[in-house]
């Protein structure tokens, strides 16, 4: 019964055509979207923008000797989101291991003003499968099963704290 608008990055899977869908092509690309999301009720933000670009060269690049590409860090999406955006955000964060993790989580959460984070450690992380950590301030609640259950899981734990 909501209205849904996807922002969508490099996929291999193409939405069902009932969900509106924006795609961009890069973070640069995303980041001039912003102002159209500022009137929506919650973002929710799954997947993690790259944390580096690469550095531009001007010319040709020539194929016939060894080249080095340097990276430069990338603005943080979440955070200029959170600038602009005063509604529900709901991030993911991922790391591996548990512990670093539940930090890491918890930093977001007031680094963004965020009510709950959904964590993931990549060794859980499957094709079909997965097991996330919902991490408030004083709780990790553990879900695991097929990503469309956990999508729900995610969901009904929103929908339980703004009630």
């Amino acid at each position: 019964g909501n209205d849904v608008m996807l922002y969508l990055g490099s996929s291999e899977v193409e939405p069902p055509g009932y969900i509106k869908t924006k795609k961009f092509r890069s973070l640069d690309d995303l980041l001039k979207m912003i102002d159209e999301m500022l009137s929506f009720d919650v973002i929710i933000v799954p997947a993690a923008i790259s944390d580096f670009k690469i550095e531009k060269k001007e010319g040709k690049l020539k194929s016939d000797k060894e080249i080095n590409l340097s990276l430069r860090p990338a603005p943080k999406f979440l955070k200029i989101l959170r600038e602009k955006y005063k509604n529900e955000l709901i991030a993911f964060k991922a790391e591996f291991g548990y512990d670093i993790l539940i930090k890491e989580s918890r930093k977001m959460l007031d680094d963004y003003s965020l009510k709950f984070v959904v964590a993931n450690d990549m060794r859980d992380v499957k094709r079909d499968l997965t097991k996330i950590l919902i991490v408030t301030k004083n709780d990790v609640k553990e879900y695991s099963g097929k990503k469309s259950e956990i999508a729900l899981k995610i969901l009904e734990f929103y929908m339980s704290i703004i009630v």
